[in-house]
């Protein structure tokens, strides 16, 4: 009947699809803009050109940040969703919590390879 109370592991279940897609897309993008400012640098360094750092920051970083805020904005309606279903069912918002610590740690690590490859030659 529709009064069956969902467990914390049937709405996981039904959410981790859609993290884990949403964690792939941050990771393909900020993979192309690693390769794309790995290109870059290459390229000038091979024309001679003096390569500056606080240049490719800037603009890697707003890229990677743009990046970041299209994905934030779905992950974020995403997470609502799923903990207002938690707290229906008088669940822990663990499982939500879990996600959105696993989808930080994620984003912050890509974040930290792009800019020590596009700093770091």
């Amino acid at each position: 009947g529709s009064t069956d109370r969902s467990t914390a592991a049937t709405i996981k279940s039904r959410y981790s699809g859609s993290f884990d897609s949403l964690q792939g897309q941050a990771q393909s993008k900020l993979g192309a803009l690693v390769g794309q400012a790995q290109g870059e640098y290459a390229a000038k360094k091979a024309s001679g050109e003096t390569v500056n750092p606080a240049y490719f920051y800037q603009k890697y970083s707003g890229a990677a940040s743009s990046v970041e805020a299209k994905t934030d904005a779905a992950f974020n309606s995403l997470y609502k969703s799923m903990t207002s279903e938690l707290k229906a069912n008088g669940l822990s918002t663990s499982a939500a919590d879990e996600y959105k610590a696993q989808y930080e740690a994620t984003k912050e690590g890509l974040r930290n390879e792009l800019m020590s490859k596009v700093t770091g030659g």
